[in-house]
């Protein structure tokens, strides 16, 4: 597998010709691609190194008429804060299709070296009203870090839902010898093998990563088409925290993730403006 260079941010709207959506390409591990950035880890104290961060968030329409479409993202290869959001959602348009992401990494500096965590929300929302058409929304990001030469202690709380056609997921995973090995944890809600009618789950873990690379990927996706009778959604909230354990090797072994429903009033009418408010009072919490 080799790196994929991130897609250039667009703010303008584009004419769709017959849709389909422009997903980010997933970033792909590869040690020789690592490798400078390796040796200076290694060379520096022991602890935790972000190695790279790809942030995205894509939102595109298409109307089935000549002109019809729109097509917008916004992302991110760097580590720093990312905040930002795309899409429309304009009345009588017949079409609704929103992303919106606020990342932000615990680094020293633009090394990536002394990684403490990571903290992020997303979320994805889209419809279509009339008799054609259809939409697409989505937010990611993935983190690539190096455990340095002693093991690191690691916490990790999300929340994760999806309504509609959305869909969203959240895991771990060691890599070796750029391939992805069975997750430390993986958590997953799919709305269309629920019901329709909403469901979340939530996680709380921790344990030890022994040192290494490993790979975190967050997404949630939101596919709309004609004559669904709900709006696709689908959100994230996640708090990661890491701290080095000198003198300790080792994984702890992690549990099943718990299914949590979701209120309805949550995933009903304005439930992206909901979410937004509930990720932002996590998020204050989480600080104070």
């Amino acid at each position: 597998m080799t790196p994929t260079q991130p897609r250039p941010a667009l703010r303008s709207t584009e004419t769709c010709p017959p849709l389909r959506p422009r997903r980010y390409a997933r970033l792909r591990v590869a040690a020789a691609a690592v490798s400078g950035v390796l040796a200076a880890a290694t060379a520096a104290d022991a602890g935790t190194t972000l190695l790279s961060r790809q942030t995205g968030i894509y939102a595109a329409g298409d109307s089935g008429l000549a002109g019809g479409g729109f097509n917008l993202s916004q992302s991110s290869s760097t580590f720093e804060r990312f905040a930002d959001q795309v899409g429309s959602d304009t009345e009588g348009s017949g079409l609704t299709s929103v992303a919106h992401q606020y990342s932000v990494p615990s680094v020293l500096g633009a090394s990536g070296i002394g990684l403490e965590g990571a903290f992020a929300e997303g979320q994805v929302k889209s419809a279509v009203d009339g008799a054609a058409g259809e939409a697409h929304a989505q937010s990611m990001l993935e983190l690539l870090f190096q455990v340095d030469s002693e093991s690191a202690a690691f916490v990790m709380g999300a929340t994760i839902g999806a309504t509609g056609s959305g869909s969203v997921k959240v895991e771990l995973s060691p890599v070796t010898a750029g391939t992805l090995e069975l997750p430390v944890f993986a958590m997953s809600v799919d709305a269309k093998s629920a019901g329709n009618d909403g469901a979340g789950k939530s996680l709380d873990r921790q344990g030890l990563l022994s040192p290494g690379q490993y790979l975190m990927q967050v997404e949630a996706e939101a596919d709309a088409l004609p004559g669904a009778s709900i709006p696709a959604e689908a959100y994230f909230t996640f708090n990661f925290q890491l701290s080095s354990v000198p003198g300790s090797v080792g994984s702890g072994g992690v549990l099943p993730p718990v299914a949590v429903p979701l209120p309805p009033a949550i995933l009903g009418g304005g439930g992206l403006l909901a979410l937004l408010g509930l990720a932002r009072f996590i998020r204050n919490r989480v600080a104070a």
